[in-house]
């Protein structure tokens, strides 16, 4: 039943574009960038207090919203590039771009949601009991390993679309 939904394909694929090609594990500098370097940012945030604001929190459900249906675009023209004879390498490069695609997808409606939740959790907007103090404590947190994890993506994903776009300009340059 669950499986109509499941994620962990889309996980496991994107984890595995991190690995390194020879060794095929993940190297440390690697887990520095995707794991560690997204757990800093909010440690720090937290510490100092900095939560999102209303105001803040709605651009962001925007922005994430329009993402969504952006990545979900170039999902289809990496499956039409896809779509034509390529060498093994660059179809291997096709095939992660799109798990870091499908991932980032995923990431964006995680992020939509842990932002809502912050909303929700807002002082402004609800009485601070207790529950909703922790409730926003560890929305805030979520929602800044989030957006955190989000942009590192989506740098590897411009890079290899980059690398992707350009490599089929010049088969295209070099066919005219």
């Amino acid at each position: 039943m669950l499986t109509k939904i499941s994620i962990k394909d889309i996980i496991l694929d994107h984890l595995s574009t991190i690995k390194n090609d020879n060794s095929k594990k993940m190297e440390f500098k690697d887990v520095f960038v995707f794991f560690i370097i997204p757990l800093i940012f909010p440690a720090l945030m937290l510490y100092t207090k900095s939560y999102l604001k209303t105001g803040i929190i709605d651009t962001l459900i925007t922005i994430f919203s329009i993402f969504v249906g952006l990545l979900l675009n170039v999902l289809v023209v990496i499956f039409d590039i896809i779509q034509k004879g390529k060498s093994i390498i660059m179809k291997r490069l096709i095939k992660e771009t799109f798990s870091n695609i499908s991932f980032t997808i995923l990431l964006s409606i995680f992020t939509i949601l842990t932002l809502i939740i912050c909303r929700l959790a807002d002082k402004s907007e609800c009485e601070l009991t207790v529950a909703w103090e922790c409730t926003r404590i560890v929305s805030n947190a979520i929602s800044y390993y989030f957006l955190i994890l989000f942009l590192l993506t989506l740098l590897m994903i411009v890079r290899r679309i980059h690398i992707i776009l350009s490599d089929e300009m010049n088969n295209h340059s070099g066919s005219s």
